[in-house]
């Protein structure tokens, strides 16, 4: 077998596990604040207001806006976000060590 052959298990097994923090750090959480992710600010806005969510501030990415449940107690708003039309959602303290700016509070 090549050396090359030989790497090739174990550069997938990185990358794997790499991909799977990453996505591990970026989970959104049940409760509190979400980050969603949609085509642009506007359709962002939109899915957030047709969720019931209310808009806790941009990102300084365009689409990608911080949402939080009117109530705390709420624990559909993901569900319901993704049923608007997020694209994603995601877990804005994680955003956070990618370099997006969140809003106030949240960081």
């Amino acid at each position: 077998m090549s050396t090359v052959g030989s790497l090739m298990p174990a550069a997938a097994l990185l990358v794997v596990s790499v991909l799977g923090v990453f996505v591990a750090g970026l989970w959104p959480r049940e409760t509190g604040p979400v980050a969603v992710l949609a085509a642009d600010f506007p359709a962002a806005v939109a899915v957030v207001e047709a969720a019931g969510g209310r808009l806790v501030g941009g990102t300084g990415v365009d689409g990608l806006v911080v949402a939080a449940p009117r109530d705390p107690a709420d624990t559909g708003l993901r569900d319901r976000l993704s049923a608007a039309g997020a694209w994603i959602l995601l877990d804005p303290q994680g955003l956070a060590g990618c370099g997006v700016t969140l809003p106030d509070g949240l960081s």
